[in-house]
Order: C-alpha cells, then structure tokens, then sequence
C-alpha cells in the first residue's frame, strides 16, 4: 500500500497519539497501530478533535459505527517524539 498524503493532528492522550481527515477518511494514531475509517462524516472528525474524551468518543462516535481497517507502517505519518513531547504525551 502507498504512502497515504494527510495532515495528522497529535492528540494529548494516552491511547490515542493523533488523527487525521481526508476524503471522507478518518485515520487514527493508536499506540497500538494505524487505522482508516470509511465514510466518517467531517463532522464526527470535528467532533472527536473537540471532545475532551478522545477515548470515549471514539468508542461512542467512530468503534462500530464505521468500516476500518489496520494499515501498516508507513501508510500514513508518524507522529514523532517531538511532537509528542511538544504536547506533554512523554
């Protein structure tokens, strides 16, 4: 799989490291690995960067509710320690 071109936004919490938005297409950071979900409404996006629970809005918002897929490294950007230590996430 190609590289995928979408700004990532590092998110201050545990589980989640950042998110991202692009054609219809949620991509979540997870400690645990890089996922895509299919056809989230912008709004679910704008909700989630929104929420203080990012955690328990994706469980209540995105997990279930949309078709996702793992994507392997590199698929889309990594979020460095840098940016993870620019917001307090190390």
């Amino acid at each position: 799989m190609k590289p995928i071109n979408v700004i990532m936004v590092p998110v201050k919490r545990s589980n989640v490291i950042a998110v991202g938005y692009k054609e219809n297409k949620m991509y979540v950071e997870f400690a645990s690995g890089h996922y895509e979900y299919d056809d989230v409404p912008k709004e679910v996006y704008d909700g989630f960067l929104a929420s203080e629970s990012k955690g328990k809005y994706m469980w209540a918002n995105v997990r279930g509710k949309y078709e996702y897929r793992c994507l392997p490294k590199g698929t889309i950007p990594h979020t460095t320690i840098d940016d993870q230590k620019k917001l307090g996430i190390v």
